[in-house]
C-alpha cells in the first residue's frame, strides 16, 4: 500500500528552526516509465530519507538525499516484492526506524547504510 492509502507512512520531523527530516517508503522499479500502461520490473523496497533546510529566504530552500534503508531487493530467487500492508518510518532525533510489515529495521539517521538487518 502506498502513501495515499496509509497517510501515517509519511514521516516529517522538525529538528530546529528551518531544519527538517522526512522519510518516505518507496517501491523502486527499473527504468523510466514512458506511458501509464508500461510495466517496469521491481528493483527494491526501501525507506528513503531526506534532509530539508528552509532558511529565512524561502527561495534558498534545499532538500537533499540523506540515504536509504532497504527492506528487500530483487535477486535471482526473489523476483517480486512481498505484499506488506504496513510500511512507515519513525524518526526520533538521530534514530530512524522502518516498520515493514511485522519487522522493524533500525539505524542512525547519519549512517542509514548501517542497518540492523535487511529482510529477505
Amino acid at each position: 500500500m502506498g502513501l495515499l492509502w496509509h497517510l501515517y507512512s509519511f514521516s516529517f520531523l522538525s529538528m530546529s528552526s528551518g531544519e527538517y527530516r522526512m522519510a518516505l517508503p518507496i517501491e523502486v522499479h527499473d527504468g523510466t516509465q514512458t506511458s501509464a500502461s508500461q510495466w517496469l520490473d521491481w528493483s527494491y523496497t526501501a525507506l528513503h530519507l531526506f534532509d530539508i533546510s528552509v532558511p529565512s529566504n524561502v527561495s534558498d530552500a534545499l532538500m537533499s538525499d540523506a540515504g536509504v534503508i532497504v527492506a528487500e531487493r530483487k535477486s535471482d530467487l526473489h523476483k517480486w516484492p512481498n505484499y506488506v500492508d504496513t510500511q512507515r518510518g519513525i524518526i526520533d532525533g538521530d534514530a530512524v526506524h522502518y516498520v515493514y510489515g511485522t519487522s522493524v529495521i533500525s539505524t542512525d539517521w547519519n549512517y542509514p547504510g548501517n542497518t540492523s538487518a535487511e529482510l529477505q
